[in-house]
């Protein structure tokens, strides 16, 4: 299968609600949340969620890594969350299956150390990796990247990447 061409890029104001919604939703699917009300589940997720989202948004800390269209910078096909640890991968349903979170996961550099990959939360998105690179499932990793700071980013990592192939 001929792999999807995408470009990886910053987040932008503009994909603020769209990280948001995709994250907390397909989240609220994932067995362990399965069981928790849903007014409790939403509360605690804004609570979580909607702080770190915004503070990717203005100091970059933690990364939120987008794939988009080459062609087309407001077509997102997927994005990453990450510092440390990665804290969520999302890919949209018809482009799954096209190395679109392995090709993000590559390019924050994560891989080119060796070592495990702390992950938040998990999804099936990131187990699928976890068949090929060394993600280990770590949810207490989130409370404390609040301590981390911009330095925390990969070496290595760039912005603005282009992956044709």
């Amino acid at each position: 299968m001929e792999q999807l061409p995408i470009k990886i890029r910053e987040l932008r104001d503009g994909d603020v609600s769209f990280i948001l919604a995709t994250w907390k939703t397909t989240l609220r699917e994932a067995q362990e949340y399965k069981w928790v009300p849903k007014a409790a589940y939403f509360a605690e997720v804004n609570r979580r969620l909607d702080p770190l989202v915004e503070r990717s948004l203005k100091v970059g800390d933690p990364m939120i890594m987008i794939a988009c269209s080459p062609f087309d910078d407001d077509q997102i096909v997927g994005w990453l969350c990450f510092d440390k640890a990665v804290h969520y991968c999302f890919v949209k349903e018809p482009f799954r299956q096209q190395q679109v979170a392995s090709r993000m996961m590559i390019h924050t550099g994560f891989l080119k150390e060796g070592l495990e990959i702390p992950c938040t939360h998990w999804s099936r998105a990131l187990e699928r990796i976890a068949e090929t690179y060394p993600l280990r499932y770590t949810p207490s990793k989130l409370d404390k990247h609040k301590q981390l700071r911009s330095s925390s980013r990969p070496r290595g990592f760039t912005h603005e990447h282009r992956q044709d192939s």
